[in-house]
């Protein structure tokens, strides 16, 4: 993580944090709740060569969510997130580079990978994917 914090372009690149906001009755079964976040990286595929991600499924069931650490071309929310059909169902915090409790949070989705294992924000990572 040190090489990517030294090289990083505040100016060309920026970071986001994605938080799933669950309808009633969903983010209780794993299976299910892994569809919803696949079916948001699926629409995402045209956008694969201007951004990278880490997005899971963190917690426990019945109280499951959806999260991802982002960063993407360019400055502030692409048109390829604008244009998603589930965009309105998702939150987007923009993380400060320079702030060490947000640089902290990145490193934290992007270095805590391991599925049933590790905990990021004090969930357990159950179902990790990489948007690359």
């Amino acid at each position: 993580m040190d090489f990517f914090w030294k090289n990083f372009d505040a100016k060309g690149f920026s970071i986001y944090k994605i938080e799933y906001e669950k309808a009633e009755g969903e983010g209780k079964v794993l299976f299910l709740t892994n569809n919803l976040m696949n079916g948001f990286i699926q629409r995402l595929e045209h956008f694969r060569k201007y951004a990278f991600g880490v997005h899971g499924v963190y917690g426990e069931e019945p109280n499951l969510e959806i999260r991802g650490m982002w960063v993407w071309r360019g400055d502030g929310l692409p048109h390829e997130i604008l244009d998603l059909d589930s965009y309105e169902y998702h939150k987007f915090h923009r993380m400060d580079p320079t702030n060490p409790e947000h640089r902290a949070k990145v490193n934290e989705y992007w270095t805590h990978l391991n599925e049933d294992e590790d905990t990021v924000e004090g969930l357990k990572a159950r179902t990790i994917k990489y948007f690359k």
